[in-house]
């Protein structure tokens, strides 16, 4: 990633740090053969980054945008267009070669919801056990997804 303009601080810094994790989310999603491989490779990466915090780091932006959310509406729309461009490439991974459609981006949220709360749980409880146990969750998710017309299954 690139240096920080002077003056920027840790807002900069913060800022790609999450847009790296879009891009991260993004390269998982195009390397997976199947939504499913994708949701196992996100889990695994999302479990082992939180490891080796030593639980330190779940979501970058979740404590902030809970203990800000209703005190600042700019914190809140950064939080909100955050959680939205993992969802949109959450989405994408779903969605494989195709355009995510309106059912891809419900699901993609759902997911997101999911890990958001995942992660919390395995900070708590110094365990990525919470996140692993995900994977039940997202198989009964994708069990009842239907393939968009036009776009075959890769289940």
């Amino acid at each position: 990633m690139g240096a920080v303009p002077a003056g920027c601080g840790g807002a900069a810094r913060a800022r790609q740090g999450l847009a790296a994790r879009a891009r991260v989310i993004g390269l998982l999603a195009g390397a997976a053969g199947t939504p499913r491989e994708f949701l196992r490779s996100l889990t695994a990466a999302l479990a082992a980054s939180l490891q080796a915090s030593d639980f330190s780091r779940g979501c970058p932006i979740a404590t902030v945008a809970l203990e800000t959310a209703t005190a600042s509406s700019s914190l809140r729309s950064a939080a909100d267009q955050q959680f939205s461009a993992w969802e949109q490439e959450i989405a994408r991974g779903l969605a494989r070669e195709a355009h995510p459609t309106a059912g891809d981006r419900e699901l993609a949220a759902q997911i997101l919801m999911l890990y958001e709360g995942a992660l919390i749980m395995a900070r708590v409880r110094r365990s990525t056990a919470p996140l692993l146990s995900l994977d039940a969750a997202f198989e009964s998710l994708l069990a009842g997804r239907r393939p968009a017309a036009g776009r075959a299954s890769r289940r």
